[in-house]
């Protein structure tokens, strides 16, 4: 995923986004063809390792993908309209275009397959935990349960790269994020999340480079001493 500097999530908030999301794309080929399929996902530290766990029916080919594979997170995305955007400068070498904005995170690593009654019931049980909270296995019928497990193959990713980007804009002037997340908030929806985003991420990372560029201005202005 190519990140220019300016739309670059730090790993750490990258990863906590991703495992927050719980959900992404799975991807990776199997006998030389792309295979992606999008499922629920639990994160887990062992030791330095970062581990992405989930499940996938075994007639889904894809859990015979090994190798290095690919997780894409998405986050918050929304069309950002031409009349959500300020006027275009004096001077301006291009003009202002709609435009997708978006947040995505991708993670890279090794797939591995998992066949085991065990495991399956482990992370059946830590799935549970997370995205249900008030229903677990204990609550299954064990016969229709037991049918059921040599149908799944649980997948594991071991996670060596993670890339977070967060496309908002801020290539605006503070103000003008700020104009075009007002915009985009009264759209409601999807656009009122992206607008969020916006005034969380994209304004405060204007304003550190405005600084920036005005305390480099401002010792261009102080004179030699003599």
């Amino acid at each position: 995923m190519y990140i220019p500097q300016q739309y670059q999530i730090p790993e750490a908030q990258a990863l906590e986004l991703a495992e927050k999301i719980g959900r992404g794309q799975f991807i990776g080929q199997v006998a030389g063809r792309w295979e992606s399929t999008l499922l629920p996902f639990l994160m887990e530290r062992r030791g330095e390792k970062i581990i992405v766990q989930s499940h996938i029916s075994k007639v889904n080919p894809q859990w015979k993908c090994s190798g290095s594979g690919l997780i894409v997170v998405n986050g918050v995305q929304g069309q950002v309209h031409g009349a959500d955007l300020p006027p275009n400068p004096a001077g301006a070498r291009l003009p202002r275009v709609p435009t997708l904005d978006y947040i995505q995170v991708h993670l890279r690593g090794k797939f591995f397959a998992y066949t085991d009654r065990e495991w399956k019931i482990a992370h059946l049980q830590k799935m549970l935990q997370r995205f249900e909270g008030d229903w677990d296995l204990s609550a299954a019928d064990q016969k229709l349960l037991d049918n059921a497990l040599p149908a799944l193959v649980g997948v594991e990713m071991e996670v060596a790269e993670i890339a977070g980007k967060a496309k908002l804009h801020q290539n605006l002037l503070p103000e003008e994020i700020s104009f075009t997340a007002e915009n985009m908030a009264a759209r409601g929806g999807e656009y009122a999340e992206v607008a969020q985003a916006m005034e969380k991420i994209a304004v405060p990372w204007a304003q550190e480079r405005e600084a920036r560029v005005a305390s480099v201005e401002a010792s261009r202005r102080i004179p030699l001493r003599a």
